[in-house]
């Protein structure tokens, strides 16, 4: 099979991989995120969030494990390494289906969002077309184009996190307790309902082979 060649102009350093990757996962999902999980796990929501990002860290772990070893290779392509030409083939129409649908759900939220909390009489058509053109833009403009597209998101966001302060200030310990009084199927839904405000990190999949440093990925994503 033909190893994937990247131009050297189209590559990225593994620095910005934590960018893109945010970038992803913190969307308009984080808004509704505390209220779903303790619907849950109640006053176990943080045991819920503590499993999750126990997961996620396996999760990442593998993906790094196996991109590193298929290093010159797209997802299509470790897909059809480890499963063959007809199953890799079926698999990677999959991951397609499923970036689709994700694409789809984010579009769908955010015109929620601007509706309910922005610009209520604006019509929806208008707001999809508004973030679909910066889809167009960011695809059209390639990896680099992208990433720094979400570079520029992130710095502009990042300062939301002092919004937190007031919450946080509100903070009552006695909310906590008593502990483990959910149940395992509680936190196992905890757990599900924090999946939609976590997912992105799969873009790990295809961006990697864009990483001219792959050495320095391990530690950053990790």
């Amino acid at each position: 099979m033909k190893r994937l060649s990247i131009p050297k102009e189209n590559q990225i350093k593994a620095s910005y991989l934590i960018i893109a990757i945010h970038t992803m996962q913190v969307g308009v999902g984080i808004a509704g995120y505390p209220r779903l999980v303790f619907m849950e796990a109640r006053q176990d929501s943080w045991i819920a969030l503590i499993l999750t990002g126990m997961i996620l860290n396996i999760v990442i772990a593998c993906m790094v494990f196996i991109l590193n070893t298929y290093k010159t290779e797209d997802l299509p392509g470790v897909l059809t390494q480890a499963f063959g030409n007809l199953f890799g083939k079926l698999f990677s129409h999959i991951f397609v289906i499923y970036f689709l649908l994700l694409f789809l759900s984010v579009i769908v939220n955010y015109i929620e969002f601007v509706q309910v909390f922005i610009f209520p009489k604006m019509s929806s058509w208008f707001i999809g077309l508004l973030l679909l053109t910066l889809v167009w833009y960011a695809v059209s403009g390639g990896i680099r184009v992208a990433v720094g597209a979400s570079l520029v998101f992130f710095l502009s966001a990042i300062w939301m996190v002092g919004l937190l302060s007031k919450p946080i200030s509100m903070v009552d310990s006695r909310n906590y307790f008593p502990i483990f009084t959910t149940g395992w199927d509680g936190l196992f839904n905890g757990v599900l309902m924090s999946s939609f405000t976590f997912l992105g990190f799969e873009l790990l999949w295809m961006i990697y082979p864009f990483v001219y440093d792959k050495k320095k990925s391990i530690d950053i994503v990790s």
